[in-house]
């Protein structure tokens, strides 16, 4: 084995390789009875560094944006689908090879009606996937928060357009929802009493 990995991968008996990074292979212990104790710590401190070392980290601006936006109800007043209500459900980056259209973070919505009912905001039934919670990936819309204009090294520029369309849901849409709320509430009929004749 390891004279396999000195003669393929070149990093142990070829001196100039066009390699620069070394390989290293935890070997299998063959019987752990007989193993020296400080191996097989090693090997366990070994492999939690490793898994240290590759475990993802998330991008601190994403982090950012999800903390902001997820679970934010916008209304995009200038479409003119009929689906206007959505609610930010992911951030996600979307990059572009394309010189076009730019690499920016994109707030992924769902769309959603409000239930005068309950007065929750739910996704429409012919929007999931029959039988499932599932969305299905047409009825998602997706609008972009920041982008690069100036690649990938420089800094994004934020967007507007989420901010505006969650501040019209705020400022325009959620108080005409209140006062279809308020409305119902008093024209329900009171409860049933039970009354007594006195005689």
């Amino acid at each position: 084995m390891l004279k396999e990995d000195g003669d393929t991968l070149g990093v142990n008996n070829i001196s100039g390789s066009c390699h620069t990074q070394d390989y290293i292979r935890a070997l299998p212990s063959i019987s752990l009875q007989y193993t020296n104790p400080k191996a097989l710590a090693w090997k366990a401190e070994f492999s939690a560094t490793i898994a240290q070392l590759a475990m993802p980290k998330d991008d601190p601006l994403y982090l950012e944006l999800q903390g902001q936006y997820v679970g934010q109800i916008l209304f995009d007043n200038e479409t003119r689908a009929s689906q206007k209500l959505y609610r930010i459900v992911a951030i996600q980056f979307v990059r572009s090879y394309c010189s076009t259209r730019r690499s920016c973070w994109e707030a992924t919505c769902e769309p959603v009606f409000h239930d005068s009912c309950s007065g929750q905001f739910i996704v429409p039934i012919d929007k999931k996937v029959e039988g499932s919670s599932v969305i299905l990936a047409n009825a998602l819309q997706g609008y972009a928060l920041a982008e690069y204009p100036e690649g990938m090294d420089s800094a994004p520029t934020q967007l507007p357009w989420v901010d505006m369309y969650i501040q019209h849901f705020v400022d325009v849409i959620s108080p005409q929802y209140s006062a279809i709320t308020t409305q119902a509430s008093f024209a329900s009929p009171p409860a049933s009493r039970r009354t007594t004749r006195s005689r």
